[in-house]
């Protein structure tokens, strides 16, 4: 269901890195999502060790999240989280990685901490631009940034994978000229 699942709880304080990861194809190993609505995600963060929040922190970088549902959800997050430097491609209801894009590229909840920053981002083109930041959702670039400040330094493209297939002995997602 998930690339990679976080829910931390307790007295802490962590800090914790997800670091140059590549995450395909996220969502049930039956080939449906049929457990609700978290399911499908890229990087899926929860419940951060709010009791030690000062100290705390999740760093989310460098990461490639191709043909998931949705690529970055923070939830209940109390624990700041620097999301930087990520390239997330190909969002959709997780059905297949090479449908319709619907889904989200990031999403933050309302009740993330305040001082959570993304940046240098890199957005796939052909999805159609889906962000949820601390409440409303953004469907370009562009408000997202005049709206909450968040990805001065984003980008909209195309990043050309040299082969973005199903069959992992000839899957590659290095970025290819032009990109």
């Amino acid at each position: 269901n998930y690339g990679i699942r976080s829910s931390e709880g307790g007295s802490g304080p962590w800090t914790v890195y997800y670091l140059g990861n590549v995450l395909y194809n996220c969502k049930n190993f039956d080939g449906n999502n049929s457990w609700g609505n978290y399911d499908g995600i890229g990087i899926y963060l929860m419940r951060g060790a709010s009791r030690n929040a000062s100290t705390a922190r999740r760093y989310i970088a460098f990461n490639t999240i191709y043909g998931c549902r949705d690529g970055i959800v923070l939830v209940q997050d109390h624990t700041p989280a620097f999301v930087r430097s990520n390239l997330i491609s190909n969002v959709g209801d997780g059905s297949s990685p090479l449908e319709t894009p619907v889904g989200r590229h990031l999403a933050a909840g309302s009740n993330s901490w305040a001082t959570t920053v993304t940046d240098h981002n890199f957005f796939d083109a052909a999805d159609a631009f889906n962000v949820l930041w601390r409440g409303p959702s953004y469907s370009s670039l562009s408000a997202l940034q005049a709206a909450s400040g968040q990805e001065a330094n984003g980008t909209v493209g195309a990043p050309n994978f040299v082969n973005p297939t199903l069959d992992p002995m000839t899957r590659d997602f290095d970025l290819g000229s032009g990109s």
